[in-house]
């Protein structure tokens, strides 16, 4: 009996283990892709032989960076700013606003952020998980696996 309750606590910690990197870990795959080549290659989701060219970007100006170390760019319209790898004192902008992983983070932080800077809020971010970010709320550093803006877009 003392081997099977053994077998069931192994069970348990790699159980917590899956779970806590399912929550922080950023999922980098297309939605429907499974990954592989099969049949021909050059043809669209269409049907159609050739993809479609897509349309060129026009470049966006970039503004100075801002005392806190961000970076805005505007689009053509003004009405949205996007900010790249946002910091607050050379730190990286993490997350979530407080050490709490279950409350104000992703789009609270990102809202927040937009805030900061005279906007109402952010339309869209992206993040990846890095080594060290400053929370904005109580300004205290994540100093490991910390989740971090690389783009905010606020309007």
């Amino acid at each position: 009996m003392q081997a099977g309750r053994g077998w069931q606590a192994v069970l348990a910690v790699t159980a917590v283990f899956v779970l806590a990197i399912a929550l922080v870990a950023p999922v980098y795959a297309q939605s429907g892709s499974t990954g592989g080549t099969l049949g021909k290659t050059g043809k669209s989701a269409s049907g159609d032989d050739e993809a479609p060219a897509r349309p060129a970007h026009k470049p966006v100006k970039r503004r100075a960076a801002a005392d806190d170390g961000d970076t805005a760019t505007a689009p053509a319209a003004g009405k949205s700013k996007t900010f790249e790898n946002p910091t607050v004192n050379g730190v990286r902008l993490d997350v979530c606003m407080t050490p709490n992983i279950f409350s104000d983070c992703h789009g609270v932080a990102a809202d927040y952020w937009c805030r900061s800077k005279g906007l109402s809020k952010a339309s869209t971010f992206d993040w990846v998980v890095i080594g060290q970010t400053i929370r904005q709320k109580d300004k205290s550093i994540c100093s490991s696996f910390c989740g971090s803006f690389t783009k905010i877009v606020c309007e």
